[in-house]
Order: structure tokens, then sequence, then C-alpha cells
């Protein structure tokens, strides 16, 4: 009997790295889409989320509901997989 599709590619997935992968590149995209323009989620490794702002008083403001903000996207995510937020500064505008 033939196992499904989904079985097979979702077992290639893990044993070639990519099921971590899709699963970050899942997480930054519903980050992104609760930022509201606040932010912008760049990356997710292990837990910590790197979000991009425009500067240090954006961080400033942020600060404060970096709890609430990491409650809102694991009850979207259905899983606890956001421990910590990392702020970075966006590049500077030439």
């Amino acid at each position: 009997m033939l196992n499904p599709l989904s079985h097979e590619l979702g077992g290639f997935a893990a044993r070639h790295g990519f099921a971590g992968r899709m699963t970050a590149t899942a997480i930054v995209q519903v980050a992104n889409e609760q930022a509201a323009g606040r932010y912008i989620a760049r990356s997710f490794r292990q837990g910590q989320l790197v979000i991009e702002v425009v500067d240090a008083e954006a961080r400033h403001l942020l600060q404060p509901a970096v709890p609430a903000l990491i409650a809102e996207l694991n009850r979207l995510l259905g899983q606890q997989r956001v421990r910590a937020i990392r702020f970075r500064l966006a590049p500077a505008a030439d």
C-alpha cells in the first residue's frame, strides 16, 4: 500500500532539514501579519523572533508590548513556539 503524498513529503522535508525552515518562514509570516507597520519580522530560530524597527524610539515603544506580542503570536500559531523577541535597527536609508 502506498503512503499518502503528504507523509512522504513530510519525511523528505525532515530528512533534508526543510521542515524547520518552513516552520520558521510561517512564524515570520504570521508575525508580519500582526506587525501593523510597527516592525518587520526578519527571522526565527530556536524560539527567538528577530524583528526590525526603524529607530530606538520604535524599539522603546514596542518593548513593553513584547509579552503580549509573544502571547498573541503563540495563540495564532497554536503552540508555544516564540519564547523571545530580539530587536534590531533597520539599516539607515541613504
